[in-house]
């Protein structure tokens, strides 16, 4: 019997994954490649691994260097596009389900485990934007999920090598994840002073991976905040008390039909949740980002965003499953828990549609294709847009910045990106419009840009203008045929 409910639940965890992985295909299809992902793709394409090392601690990317590192990896054995961006992170992302369902399994039975994954997963909407966004947040999310099954799996106190490469590996991934690895130390270390238990050699398996970090990843945030030119963590928005709540609804929507399940009291009460003791450790997930909000907040600091606390989302997990297995709802009449599931399936193809919508939407590529059929380097203010033709190879993209420093910044990020200096706009200009005789200039409502002097400045250097016609979207406002007057 226990062979075919392993079975049974092997068959079920498979069909989540098919769904999940189905979702993202269908979003990615849909979606073009963001900012943070262009950024993710000049930072580790055709590049040796000093430049990666150049690029790391250019602070672009105020990023640790792990995940980079694996993209550069994969760019070394086949050429990053869109697809390999986006499916190292979806792979991370599948991955997380599995060792959720294992972190579950320890606590509850294996019916209350997928139950709980089922309702929960359906109602996350920040899963399903990492899964399909190639930055390193999926990876932040399995490699803490790894640390906290380990944590949990621990029998005895002995020196972990595992647990040494995980508090390594997770704040070389994300800065932000040095923080869970220091509470679920400490709370580890809490449960087991309380408890009577040893807990030295397990400090010191935490203490030799965060020395690891401090030596070898560590200085590529000294490196980051030194040379980085773009970016500030002072924020001038005031944040208010509203965007914690805000922050916690992003993580996890309400289940209504479970909620409505444990109204009608389905199910008779089983109390008896193995290990109950360690949920302690599951505490810290639930308070770091109350704390970080609190430092944010005295410090007028923009630290505050939801992706950043994605390893939070464990915590509904759990608050689910302890429901779930203590009112046993997975054992509620066949036809309620039916339509449970339908709702949840209706809910994430429901996120799943308004996410690739979304993305359609703001496609910068449906204003581009205006330009298909004028073969000529393309002038814009836009970072984005930059990028995005760089990237696709079709033609050159000139980027124009502040000033040189920036520049040369921007330059020593990625050689393949064409920074020009607000100063040598028009200059630059003219020099194109004799080589190539014509010049493509795409105005974007991102930056604050004076389309009316723009213009004025190509009429007092005798610069002809013609519009060409576009599909407007939130990336790009205009388009103009720059030629030479005669």
């Amino acid at each position: 019997m226990e062979i075919n409910e392993n079975r049974l639940i092997s068959k079920d965890i498979c069909i989540v994954l098919l769904v999940v992985l189905s979702c993202a295909l269908f979003i990615n299809y849909y979606k073009p490649l963001q900012m943070d992902e262009l950024s993710t793709y000049f930072h580790c394409s055709e590049k040796t691994i000093t430049e990666l090392n150049h690029s790391n601690n250019s602070g672009v990317n105020m990023l640790p260097p792990f995940y980079f590192l694996l993209n550069w990896a994969a760019d070394s054995i086949i050429e990053l596009n869109i697809f390999v961006l986006r499916l190292i992170p979806l792979f991370f992302g599948l991955l997380s389900i599995l060792i959720i369902k294992d972190i579950l399994s320890t606590f509850f039975n294996r019916e209350a485990a997928l139950f709980t994954i089922v309702s929960a997963i359906s109602h996350c909407p920040i899963f399903l934007f990492s899964i399909c966004e190639a930055r390193p947040y999926t990876l932040y999310f399995l490699l803490t999920l790894l640390l906290l099954k380990y944590t949990i799996d621990m029998k005895r106190d002995y020196i972990s090598k595992r647990i040494i490469l995980l508090n390594f590996l997770i704040p070389s991934t994300f800065y932000f994840g040095g923080i869970y690895c220091v509470f679920i130390w400490a709370f580890y270390s809490m449960y087991n002073f309380r408890n009577k238990k040893s807990f030295r050699k397990y400090t010191i398996s935490c203490f030799l991976g965060w020395f690891l970090f401090l030596i070898i990843s560590f200085p590529t945030f000294i490196e980051q905040t030194q040379n980085t030119y773009t970016l500030t963590f002072k924020s001038n928005n005031f944040l208010s008390i509203s965007s914690l709540f805000n922050y916690y609804g992003m993580h996890v929507y309400f289940n209504i039909s479970l909620f409505s399940i444990l109204l009608l009291k389905l199910g008779d009460k089983d109390n008896n949740i193995r290990d109950i003791n360690k949920l302690f450790i599951f505490i810290p997930f639930f308070f770091i980002p109350t704390f970080i909000f609190i430092i944010s907040k005295g410090l007028s600091y923009n630290l505050f965003q939801e992706r950043y606390f994605i390893p939070s989302t464990i915590y509904m997990f759990v608050l689910y499953g302890i429901i779930i297995h203590f009112f046993r709802l997975y054992r509620c009449n066949r036809y309620i828990f039916h339509l449970h599931y339908i709702y949840c399936f209706a809910l994430f193809s429901y996120l799943t549609f308004s996410y690739s919508k979304s993305y359609n939407l703001e496609n910068p590529e449906h204003s581009l294709k205006s330009i298909s059929e004028y073969p000529y380097p393309v002038i814009t203010q836009s970072r984005r847009i930059a990028f995005l033709i760089n990237q696709q190879n079709k033609r050159q993209a000139f980027q124009l910045v502040t000033d040189q420093k920036y520049a040369e910044h921007m330059i020593g990020f990625s050689k393949k990106l064409n920074p020009i200096p607000l100063s040598n706009f028009i200059s630059f200009t003219k020099d194109k419009l004799n080589s190539m005789k014509k010049v493509i200039y795409i105005s974007t409502p991102w930056v604050n840009e004076d389309i009316e002097q723009v213009k004025h400045l190509f009429i007092e250097n005798k610069i002809k203008f013609n519009e060409i016609p576009c599909q407007k979207s939130p990336q790009v406002s205009s388009i103009y045929l720059l030629s030479t007057k005669t």
